[in-house]
């Protein structure tokens, strides 16, 4: 079964986590990060590692989009101080 966490970085927190997620400010939607390529019903792409300082593709996801998603990865929220 997945686990479902919370790090906060800024006090040497680290996760192993196949999914790292935060809030978004773009309309209510949830900011994704991970190695994986994800497609599909509310899921957009919004960087393809290049950009991100550990190299993860970066995500907006629904809501809806996202609880799939996390019955079959393990999923860390990030927490900001």
């Amino acid at each position: 079964m997945p686990k479902h966490t919370s790090i906060t970085p800024e006090l040497g927190e680290t996760t192993e986590a196949v999914i790292e997620y935060s809030l978004s400010t773009i309309s209510g939607k949830l900011y994704v990060t991970t190695d994986l390529e994800l497609k599909g019903r509310g899921v957009n792409m919004s960087g393809d590692g290049s950009d991100h300082k550990r190299g993860k593709k970066t995500y907006h996801v629904t809501k809806n989009a996202f609880d799939k998603l996390k019955l079959v990865h393990d999923t860390c929220y990030i927490n900001s101080l």
